[in-house]
């Protein structure tokens, strides 16, 4: 089964409305554009939380799911976060029926076809640049909070990296380890 597929199919669903770092220009595109990638980023963080706990559970056992598993606690971590910081940022976010169905069916596809955590990293890579972008528009009173969500997301980059290089046990550590150290 080639892979190419599955990768874009993943992708599609996780990737939306690019915006690049180019696109800032003054304050009310900032807003504009802060408001969005904020939206984006609350969206896949539903979308991750769900098809984690799905991969999580159907992938118990193996190496992969330990990955997931690791991968899953950082969105249990990041669910409590970001539900914390909705008041605080004036952002009132229920996610649509859109998000929760792709991220169960994404959960349920990836837990029978064969992922790789390679692709992983194609779908993150590219994102992180979009979370630079909110970290840079966001406002300052909440740079700790935007700089964590850069981070996590950088977190699940290297685990992922880590994943491709010495295995799927490995990048678990690197997630474990980044949630041991948000305590």
């Amino acid at each position: 089964m080639k892979m190419y597929p599955i990768l874009a199919y993943l992708c599609a669903l996780l990737i939306s409305d690019v915006v690049s770092a180019s696109d800032i220009n003054n304050d009310r595109d900032n807003e504009e554009i802060y408001r969005k990638l904020l939206k984006i980023e609350y969206n896949n963080r539903v979308f991750a939380y769900l098809s984690t706990q799905i991969i999580a559970k159907n992938r118990e056992g193996s190496p992969m799911g330990e990955f997931y598993q690791a991968y899953y606690r950082l969105e249990v971590l990041n669910k409590s976060l970001y539900e914390n910081m909705e008041k605080k940022l004036n952002f009132e976010y229920q996610p649509n029926l859109f998000t929760r169905t792709r991220g169960k069916l994404t959960g349920y596809i990836s837990s029978v076809l064969p992922v790789t955590a390679g692709m992983l990293v194609s779908i993150i890579q590219p994102y992180v640049e979009k979370l630079t972008v909110l970290n840079q528009v966001s406002p300052a009173e909440h740079s700790k909070f935007f700089s964590y969500v850069l981070a996590q997301e950088k977190a699940q980059l290297k685990a992922s990296q880590v994943a491709v290089e010495r295995g799927w046990s490995e990048g678990a550590k690197v997630l474990r380890e980044f949630i041991e150290n948000q305590k």
